[in-house]
């Protein structure tokens, strides 16, 4: 597999968050997160029929990364939620992932979706530091295992 992958899909995901931003569904700083100072703007994700119910479980490798990943956000670990961010992401990665440890989450999982590239997208609900949060998590397969490119939060 093409080793630019991270970089496109991050790009990809950059270009989402940018776009919703100019619809007004949040202000994307470039760091991975966004606020759109009203929580109640936060649309919930539609789970996938195809991949899970509301609670999806994860039913691969790759899945199962972003799962772990979450679940290290979770318990307010960020730098064990670091070691699953794919060489080269962590950048653009570190920041979502400091700002949702640090609010330690209620997290869950509405669907997972697989894209004709191998990557696989999370959509993800909950709450941190009491407010609604929305997030999107894409990982795929690499040479050296699972992994997490992009993490996007809106809160």
């Amino acid at each position: 597999m093409n080793q630019r992958w991270p970089f496109i899909l991050a790009a990809g995901l950059l270009a989402g968050s940018v776009l919703l931003a100019a619809c007004g569904g949040g202000g994307g700083d470039g760091t991975g997160t966004a606020s759109t100072g009203d929580a109640s703007a936060v649309s919930p994700a539609v789970p996938d029929p195809t991949t899970g119910g509301a609670d999806a479980e994860a039913a691969t490798p790759t899945e199962q990364v972003i799962a772990d990943l979450l679940d290290e956000v979770e318990a307010g670990d960020a730098a064990g939620a670091m070691t699953l961010v794919c060489e080269g992401s962590e950048e653009m990665v570190r920041t979502a992932v400091d700002d949702l440890a640090r609010e330690r989450p209620d997290l869950l999982v509405e669907a997972f979706a697989l894209d004709e590239f191998g990557v696989v997208t999370a959509d993800v609900t909950g709450s941190a530091g009491g407010e609604p949060v929305a997030v999107t998590v894409g990982a795929a397969e690499v040479s050296t295992g699972p992994c997490v490119a992009a993490l996007f939060v809106t809160w």
